[in-house]
């Protein structure tokens, strides 16, 4: 995987904010299966682990660039708390909508 056996946490967060765009795929890549487990687990589908995916993967970026940015948990749990979040509100949007 890119020729990263396991990088340290604060490597990857200080590679994420200079720009890296490897550091994304390496998240992207790195947690997918346990982010893929959690939404299939509950009512997902391939589709919809994909976006979850992308836009917990961006919400890492964005908020690992803010100034008072401060990772107080291990980075996995971090992204699973972001991804799970993501897939609540998608799931209480469907909810909302449906076809009677």
């Amino acid at each position: 995987m890119l020729g990263i056996v396991k990088l340290a946490e604060h490597n990857v967060l200080e590679r994420i904010k200079q720009g890296d765009e490897k550091m994304l795929v390496h998240l992207y890549k790195e947690h997918y299966t346990m982010v893929k487990n959690f939404i299939l687990k509950n009512s997902g589908t391939e589709d919809a682990v994909d976006d979850i995916m992308q836009d917990s993967v961006i919400a890492v970026w964005k908020n690992v660039n803010k100034p008072t940015f401060l990772l107080q948990v291990k980075l996995s749990t971090y992204l699973m708390a972001i991804a799970k979040n993501l897939w609540f509100k998608e799931l209480k949007k469907k909810s909302r909508f449906k076809i009677v």
